[in-house]
């Protein structure tokens, strides 16, 4: 799942920056990250023991949130929180997700196509 998002970040060298901006938003990554405190959490899902919203806002947003601290922190969000690995792993394995992300992956270059005419290509 991860890297669903890598086409709409222009590719540049990974760096660290240090301004203020840039601290608060690490902090901020780090904290409200699902498992954040709780890196070793054992139950199956982000809110317990159930498959709730929680899981599937988790699943669409986990990537651009890791995309976003690598990018502007060089922070590998997701090698700190091994259990948010394994869920997305488990979550990746669902039917309805499979199918869902077959769907994105098919309009993923209709998309890339829009957005270039519409504001130019990214180069």
């Amino acid at each position: 799942m991860s890297g669903g998002f890598d086409f709409l970040v222009r590719q540049r060298p990974l760096e660290k920056r240090p301004d203020e901006g840039n601290v608060r938003g690490e902090y901020f990554l780090k904290q409200h990250m699902p498992f954040s405190r709780q890196p070793d959490l054992r139950a199956p899902f982000v809110a317990g023991d159930r498959f709730t919203l929680a899981d599937i806002l988790f699943l669409y947003s986990v990537d651009l949130a890791a995309l976003v601290a690598r990018r502007q922190f060089g922070l590998d969000l997701l090698a700190q929180l091994p259990a948010a690995v394994e869920l997305l792993q488990r979550l990746g394995e669902n039917a309805n997700v499979k199918a869902i992300a077959a769907r994105r992956d098919a309009a993923t270059p209709a998309f890339i196509a829009a957005i270039r005419s519409r504001y130019g290509a990214a180069g």
